[in-house]
């Protein structure tokens, strides 16, 4: 008999945990026909989906089930953290009596929050440590917690606001890497009619060098002729330049 009641207990606890488990575990299920089922998925194969809501239980076709998306609380907050237990608990001692939690996040806080009174946006339960989040997320509105230590830290956190939303999960568009920008074209280089760079020098017109180039004879070849006369080496040539009309020959 004994044992009997003993595997009842351990029964009883089991269910109770998965209770507890599925509690918090809320999913939203959009059908392609535009509903929305808003609970707690109890049962679910390859043919339907079982899913408790308010008011009862919906057993929906997995063949019109367009999504299947997270439900999670969020809670806007007011954080005042302190490194000293004595200190934490006079300052809830304090907030018992009546004074303001902003006053004493001016006055005390450790954390970086202090710049905003303590306050946080929406934050899901991932925002403080799992040990506060477990007390802090089921307070009432304007509720504040007893001290909380965590690594040398004592945390008492004040709820402010909190509501449920859908856990948002980027979609099969949103996971493709941005595109790079195409490389830089370089910019092509301009045809250059006369590669071969040359230095003109003054020269006096008498000169033997002025009255070839004021024939119009190629400046590079005169050159060229000059080196080989003089050295005997063979020099290295370069593109020759177009010679000059000789309407357009320069006057020297």
């Amino acid at each position: 008999m004994k044992l009997k009641l003993d595997l009842a207990v351990i029964i009883l606890c089991m269910l109770l945990a998965a209770a507890v488990a599925h509690a918090g575990n809320e999913k939203v299920v959009y059908t392609t026909n535009g509903e929305k089922f808003t609970g707690t998925i109890t049962k679910q194969d390859e043919n339907f989906i079982t899913i408790r809501i308010k008011g009862g239980t919906a057993t929906i076709p997995v063949s019109i089930v367009d999504r299947i998306v997270d439900f999670i609380d969020e809670a806007s907050l007011q954080l005042l953290v302190v490194h000293d237990k004595k200190l934490a608990d006079r300052l809830h001692d304090e907030l018992a009596y009546g004074t303001a939690f902003t006053k004493l996040v001016w006055k005390h806080s450790k954390h970086l929050s202090l710049f905003r009174d303590g306050m946080t946006d929406f934050v899901d339960r991932s925002y403080l440590p799992e040990k506060v989040s477990k007390i802090a997320f089921d307070l009432r509105k304007d509720g504040y917690t007893m001290p909380i230590e965590v690594e040398k830290a004592f945390y008492i956190v004040k709820l402010l606001d909190k509501r449920k939303t859908e856990k948002v999960t980027p979609g099969p568009q949103d996971t493709h890497k941005p595109e790079e920008p195409a490389p830089a074209e370089t910019p092509e280089e301009p045809e250059n009619e006369s590669p071969v760079r040359i230095a003109v020098l003054p020269v006096a017109e008498s000169t033997h060098e002025a009255r070839v180039a004021a024939t119009g004879a190629d400046l590079q070849e005169l050159l060229v002729s000059e080196i080989v006369g003089t050295t005997g080496l063979e020099p290295f040539l370069t593109d020759k330049a177009s010679k000059p009309d000789d309407e357009n020959a320069p006057d020297f």
